[in-house]
């Protein structure tokens, strides 16, 4: 049972306080249906009637919020002596009680009125091995799901994760986020303090839109100091429009030591890459985790650092890690392109070596297998990169044959077109399952919003229970044809 603490005087009071109001609440019920009656006609009385019924039923409302209050207070205050208790709680022998029900053999001394069972090592042996049981499957919800970055310390994360016997078990779903150090801003201090200058004139922007509903006159101060601390590293000294302030030496320091940081951080994270050590690290790690069900292979987006971006203001932590945020894969334009071929390459060679149980070759086509060792997973999804239709057809063939169910999700095109990627899908459609959801690039960058709508669906109330034209069209529905062809000739 709780332990209650003992009454103190102030809480006497409060039920003293509300047993008078609830008396007063039972007078006033019982005076009330007098002033209110009706007449034999049905008419309410005349005269002064109205005025006497109107002030009892405020008197009733004033009294019945009176008790409410009384109640929450009291509920408060008893609170405060009740400590939360769980089945841990429990005493020995309520859960001594649950093992008894295991058949056992009376002792001999049952006759003398002692109520005893013995039980076999057997039984016991099976009670305790079941209490274990338990312990050993409860731990499978410890770490369900696990995201992975393209740096050296995710991978040792990921290692010891893999190598300890209970946590990988209980591993669901993976996601890998494929955002890199772009060498464009590495190459110089210049480079890299032209973008991040550009990134606090949208803040500032952002801000400027707020201005009607919250007071953001500081932090809009605060960013401009911060970008005129930053352009004065790059002017010459003869300049006459050169100013030194001396508020600008900490957020100097502070930029050119994350620089400094980024610059060592894309060397190493280079290094992984090329080497095939990240590739490795994770193909192995992920065959050791029993339950994979889903595999999301993601570019990243704003959205990912949110907290970040919205924070760079608050402190000169948040605006540092503002500073070493890796770059997403959508910005290709600030991304090398040996970089991005590179990137690309990985995705398709992810999957490969999860679960080896799927031989290579067996149902994939010939040249294409590094993705048909993605049978044994139930979900494969691609989103927020920038890829080629041929890339598209290559991803094709490697799951052809396979039973998993694809997902790309905000896919942007960069060279072809998407009325042939559909094509290229739907005559290479097999057992998969395609979902696509928001492309970009290509023809569908010149589509009106409600026509994109139309044959892709809405992103944002998509169900894999229906699929959308396009989807329909893969999937070689009956009378389905191609609806970005149609589109097309529609303009």
């Amino acid at each position: 049972m709780p332990f209650l603490m003992a009454p103190s005087r102030t809480l006497a009071d409060l039920y003293a306080s509300l047993n008078k109001v609830n008396e007063e609440l039972r007078t006033s019920r019982q005076a009330l249906p007098l002033a209110t009656s009706k007449l034999a006609n049905g008419s309410f009385a005349a005269g002064n009637s109205g005025k006497p019924s109107r002030d009892a039923a405020l008197q009733r409302r004033a009294l019945e919020a009176k008790q409410s209050s009384l109640r929450a207070t009291i509920r408060a205050e008893s609170n405060h002596g009740i400590r939360p208790l769980d089945i841990r709680d429990l005493p020995d022998e309520i859960l001594c009680q649950v093992f008894t029900h295991v058949r056992g053999a009376p002792y001999v001394e049952e006759a003398d009125g002692l109520e005893c069972l013995r039980y076999t090592a057997k039984d016991i042996k099976n009670v305790r091995l079941v209490c274990r049981w338990f312990c050993d499957v409860s731990s499978d919800m410890l770490l369900s799901f696990l995201e992975i970055d393209i740096t050296p310390e995710s991978i040792l994360r990921v290692q010891e994760i893999s190598q300890h016997p209970i946590i990988r078990k209980g591993v669901h779903a993976v996601k890998i986020r494929m955002q890199v150090y772009s060498q464009f801003l590495a190459e110089s201090l210049a480079t890299f303090g032209a973008y991040h200058i550009g990134q606090l004139r949208k803040e500032i922007r952002r801000l400027e839109g707020l201005r009607e509903w919250s007071n953001i006159e500081k932090d809009i101060k605060k960013a401009n100091l911060i970008i005129a601390a930053w352009a004065a590293l790059f002017q010459d000294a003869s300049d006459p429009f050169y100013t030194q302030d001396e508020r600008y030496l900490p957020y100097q320091v502070l930029f050119k030591e994350a620089h400094e940081e980024y610059v060592g951080r894309g060397k190493s994270q280079r290094d992984i890459m090329k080497n095939g050590a990240f590739l490795r690290a994770v193909r192995a790690a992920i065959d050791t985790m029993p339950r994979i069900m889903g595999l999301h292979i993601c570019g990243g987006s704003w959205f990912d650092n949110v907290r970040i971006n919205f924070g760079i203001l608050k402190s000169d932590d948040i605006l540092r890690q503002a500073l070493l945020l890796p770059m997403a894969f959508q910005e290709t334009e600030r991304i090398d392109v040996k970089e991005h071929r590179l990137l690309l390459e990985m995705i398709t060679k992810l999957p490969c070596g999860i679960r080896t149980e799927a031989k290579p070759g067996r149902n994939g086509t010939k040249g294409h297998e590094p993705l048909c060792y993605a049978l044994q997973l139930g979900r494969l999804t691609i989103s927020n990169i920038r890829v080629t239709q041929p890339w598209l057809e290559y991803l094709c063939d490697s799951v052809h044959g396979s039973a998993v169910q694809i997902t790309l999700k905000d896919l942007n095109l960069c060279s072809g077109t998407w009325a042939s990627v559909l094509n290229y899908m739907r005559q290479n459609h097999n057992a998969n399952e395609w979902f696509l959801t928001n492309p970009a690039g290509a023809e569908c960058d010149e589509f009106p919003s409600e026509e994109k709508r139309r044959i892709f669906g809405n992103p944002r109330s998509r169900s894999t229970d229906s699929l959308s034209l396009a989807e329909r069209y893969i999937a070689r529905y009956p009378d389905s044809t191609n609806p970005l062809a149609i589109a097309e000739d529609v303009e």
